[in-house]
């Protein structure tokens, strides 16, 4: 395991989200017509095996997740709880806040669309910090997932011993809710961006 300063780790990391979360609102707010705020309260790095135990207190998940190749590898995840995930259904498709139900074809297709934009904006942000190069494959959408981290990567996840986890909050016209980025690089990939810390 690389050895880490954790003053240099925490201002890197609140960088990455401070650049991903403008970005993401960019993009968004330019798609969308509307005014998108985007922001991260909260990021921090923790225990693999401790996701599963955090999520099972707020219910299953649902979102997408990218496979990631190149200088690192592994999977890059945007989650929402399934109220957050119907409010940003209704709030990115403009219809009145609670009028979504469940996640149908269509509010799939604008789930995928907007994590793979959310998505790689955190990821460029941390590619630029780090100067890296990873290419991404097609977002996947993940729907009603209990155990986000096992679940997502599967008999991969056994490679993964940290994960930084971007909480990211999202206004749009009045309506906010909150995801979570979760970077779940394999141990090498880690080690390789925190000796560069």
């Amino acid at each position: 395991m690389a050895k880490k300063d954790p003053t240099n780790e925490i201002f890197l990391l609140q960088k990455i989200g401070k650049a991903g979360s403008k970005s993401a609102g960019s993009a968004l707010t330019s798609m969308l017509k509307k005014k998108v705020d985007a922001s991260t309260p909260d990021i921090q790095v923790l225990p693999a095996k401790s996701i599963d135990i955090m999520f099972e207190k707020s219910g299953p998940q649902t979102g997408v997740v990218l496979n990631l190749a190149g200088d690192v590898s592994g999977a890059l995840a945007l989650l929402f709880g399934r109220q957050d995930a119907l409010g940003m259904i209704d709030a990115l498709s403009g219809n009145k806040e609670g009028s979504t139900r469940f996640v149908g074809e269509y509010n799939q297709s604008v789930l995928k669309e907007v994590g793979n934009i959310v998505c790689n904006a955190y990821l460029n942000a941390l590619c630029a910090t780090f100067r890296l190069t990873v290419k991404t494959e097609p977002p996947q959408l993940i729907y009603n997932l209990s155990q986000p981290f096992s679940g997502l990567l599967g008999q991969a996840a056994e490679n993964v011993q940290e994960v930084i986890m971007i909480e990211t909050s999202f206004e749009v016209e009045g309506v906010r809710s909150r995801g979570k980025i979760l970077f779940l690089f394999d141990e090498k990939s880690f080690d390789k961006l925190m000796s560069k810390v």
